[in-house]
């Protein structure tokens, strides 16, 4: 069944990002073919979720730029995705690990690509599933350039998965900080007991943060021999894919999001 208040408010906002210049409400009633009591509705409820702000003094409303934000989020996965296949295949080849390619969805990762290793015995997750980002590689790497705030939110509600889940937020907070200053993350069996993983991120012609590649398998061959041996490659991954994305690689230029 068609909501056809959210058809109209839908309506309502591609009016607004596709006018030349603030409009008044009259204005947009009559080309939606609204009342004014139903548009002034529709637009309080824009303003209230951030997609459209209004001019006190002349009564004019435009969209804010979060339509603009979600719209260049789109395009940096679907480039990403493209952008770092040819990259993972090769990380999949030298590791003979599963490689991933992540994002972060509020606080939970989503996998966007997978390329199996070459083991038998690998990690076993599928495109388009989720995890919490507390929990895995990929996620920790993303997470550790949130900012404090979304940082205890995900504690909060992080899942005690296994006996190798972080306890409590500071050890948190003291495990992303090293993972930004390393430059990896890791995850020695936090979400499944048997899958460890190592992850560093990507970014885009900004340096803003906008995805994370690893590799995971079982956590006893990751473990033996230190995990740590797959820092360098899954980070000269990472830094490969950022580079094609446009990033110069600059101190000045690694932004959070």
């Amino acid at each position: 069944m068609v909501d056809k208040a959210f058809i109209k408010g839908l309506g309502l906002l591609v009016a607004l990002a596709k006018s030349r210049e603030p409009r008044a409400l009259t204005s947009l009633a009559t080309q939606l073919g609204l009342t004014n009591s139903n548009t002034h509705r529709l637009l309080t409820t824009l303003i209230d979720q951030g997609f459209a702000m209004q001019d006190g003094e002349k009564g004019l409303y435009g969209p804010t730029t979060l339509i603009w934000e979600l719209g260049t989020s789109v395009i940096a996965r679907m480039d990403v995705l493209s952008a770092s296949r040819r990259v993972m295949a090769r990380l999949a080849e030298d590791t003979r690990e599963t490689v991933h390619l992540s994002i972060l969805a509020e606080t939970e990762v989503v996998y966007l690509n997978k390329i199996d290793g070459a083991h038998a015995i690998r990690a076993y997750t599928e495109i388009g599933g989720r995890a919490p980002a507390l929990c895995v590689a990929t996620g920790k790497a993303l997470m550790a350039y949130r900012s404090a705030e979304a940082i205890s939110k995900a504690s909060a509600i992080m899942p005690r998965a296994t006996a190798y889940t972080l306890a409590d937020p500071e050890t948190v907070a003291a495990e992303l900080a090293r993972a930004r200053e390393e430059g990896v993350a890791y995850n020695r069996g936090e979400w499944r007991e048997d899958v460890a993983g190592v992850a560093s991120v990507i970014r885009n012609a900004n340096g803003t943060v906008i995805a994370a590649v690893g590799i995971s398998g079982p956590r006893t061959r990751l473990l033996q021999g230190g995990i740590e041996r797959f820092a360098e490659p899954v980070k000269a991954a990472g830094r490969e894919i950022s580079s094609l994305m446009g990033w110069p690689g600059t101190k000045a230029q690694a932004l959070e999001w």
